[in-house]
């Protein structure tokens, strides 16, 4: 009798093991998008029209008004891949924008806000609709029923699945002539950086706080960290090169600069910066 129950025991558990939900992982997909300083003669710039690829973590290059360039010959040597944000041909003709989530071939499900690549969850920045994060404000998405790909099909999914409108959830399988390219990189935050003029609203013992504009009465009530947030993204902190400049510049001081080396995507923007010449001050 103890035999027969322990042979039932071991039975349940390989059972058990054999239902757990394995996973499939993506690391190659980078989360941050290029940005792009010399862009390709070949690439086309596009302005982003829609709030599709929005997300839930602090970066959004592709906010609405920003600009992404497209490589529209890229899937003529290369295969499209899980993780790649495209740009795909819309009824209206102006296009959208979504990441490529399923293969030719596969089944993909929404379920509870994370998504499944035949029966397995896909372990990737951005495999669940919230980043991660809690949000019990909004019930995650499901799909009414898992949908399956054919040969030479794809599931397209923006980024902000709730606004994202013309996507795989509506639109179903998408064909590779519908994808007219691969977002390859952005042209940068619209920042106090882009116009290497702003006004300094903070210093520390080696950078100082800059935006690109602020009033007078706020430098005089609000903290150095108070007007970065609220300023953001025209924010960043300068890392001067020269000890020397940084004692000669003083809070409300209007610069310009130049930019040394690339800023690092943080909140706010990081940055090193030189050759400060001050233009005038909200406080004098």
């Amino acid at each position: 009798m103890k035999r027969s129950g322990m042979l039932v025991f071991l039975a349940v558990l390989l059972f058990a093991g054999g239902c757990e939900t394995d996973t499939i992982t993506d690391a190659v997909t980078k989360e941050e998008l290029d940005i792009i300083r010399e862009p390709v003669p070949a690439w086309t710039k596009v302005t982003i029209n829609s709030d599709a690829m929005l997300n839930y973590s602090s970066y959004n290059p592709m906010l609405a008004g920003n600009s992404v360039y497209v490589d529209k010959a890229y899937y003529r040597e290369r295969a499209i891949a899980r993780g790649d944000i495209v740009m795909f041909r819309t009824e209206d003709a102006r296009g959208d924008f979504g990441r490529i989530i399923g293969l030719p071939t596969e089944e993909v499900d929404l379920k509870n806000g994370f998504i499944y690549i035949d029966g397995n969850k896909l372990d990737a920045f951005y495999g669940s609709e919230f980043r991660g994060k809690p949000n019990a404000e909004k019930e995650p998405t499901s799909l009414d029923q898992p949908v399956a790909l054919g040969d030479n099909e794809y599931f397209v999914l923006g980024d902000y699945w709730r606004r994202s409108l013309n996507d795989s959830q509506t639109a179903g399988p998408f064909r590779s002539d519908v994808i007219m390219g691969k977002v390859v990189g952005w042209d940068g935050p619209k920042t106090a950086w882009d116009y290497q003029q702003g006004v300094i609203v903070g210093i520390a013992s080696d950078r100082v706080a800059i935006v690109r504009d602020v009033s007078a009465n706020a430098l005089r009530v609000r903290s150095t960290e108070e007007i970065m947030n609220i300023a953001y993204p025209e924010a960043l902190w300068a890392y001067v090169e020269s000890r020397q400049e940084l004692q000669s510049l003083k809070i409300g001081d209007i610069v310009k600069y130049e930019l040394i080396g690339n800023f690092k995507l943080t909140t706010p923007l990081q940055a090193r910066a030189g050759h400060f010449e001050r233009i005038g001050s909200l406080l004098e």
